[in-house]
C-alpha cells in the first residue's frame, strides 16, 4: 500500500492564505508525511477546469488514477488547515472518510480516499459532466 499527502495549491504568490501555507501549515504537512510514510504532492493546477477549482483534486485524482492499486490511500487536505500533532496518524479502514469538526460541522477540506472499486467508481461519477452540471446548477 502506497500513501499520497495531496494539497490543493492554486493561491497566487503574495496571497494571505498561501503564505500561511508556506511558511507554516507545509513544513508540518511534510513532517507528517516524513512520520506516516506518505508522499507529498501539490496539486498547482486547476485539473477541473472549466469546472470550480474546489473540485481539482478529484480531477487530479481522475487524471492520476491509473497510477493507483487497490488499497493505496490518498489524504487530503486544504492549505489552511492545521496538523496540530503529527504523530497522530490519519487513515482509517474505509473506502472514504472525511473529518467533523468539533461543531459538528463535515469539513470537506480533510478526507481520506483509499483506492477499491467503490472508490474508483466515486471518482468517476463525480467527476462527470452530468454531476459537476448539477452541483454549477446549486
Amino acid at each position: 500500500m502506497k500513501k499520497y499527502f495531496i494539497t490543493l495549491c492554486t493561491y497566487p504568490e503574495g496571497n494571505k492564505v498561501k503564505d500561511v501555507y508556506e511558511k507554516q501549515n507545509k513544513p508540518r504537512f511534510i513532517e507528517y508525511c516524513k512520520l506516516h510514510g506518505f508522499e507529498f504532492i501539490e496539486i498547482a493546477k486547476n485539473e477541473a477546469e472549466p469546472y470550480n477549482v474546489s473540485f481539482a483534486k478529484m480531477f487530479w485524482i481522475k487524471k492520476n488514477m491509473n497510477k493507483f492499486n487497490d488499497g493505496d490511500v490518498i489524504t487530503y487536505m486544504d492549505i489552511d488547515c492545521c496538523i496540530m500533532d503529527a504523530r497522530v496518524p490519519f487513515i482509517f479502514d474505509t473506502d472514504f472518510s472525511i473529518v467533523e469538526e468539533s461543531t459538528g460541522v463535515i469539513c470537506m477540506g480533510t478526507w481520506s480516499l483509499r483506492i477499491s472499486e467503490w472508490s474508483r467508481k466515486f471518482v468517476e461519477d463525480f467527476c462527470s459532466e452530468k454531476i459537476q452540471k448539477d452541483i454549477k446548477k446549486s
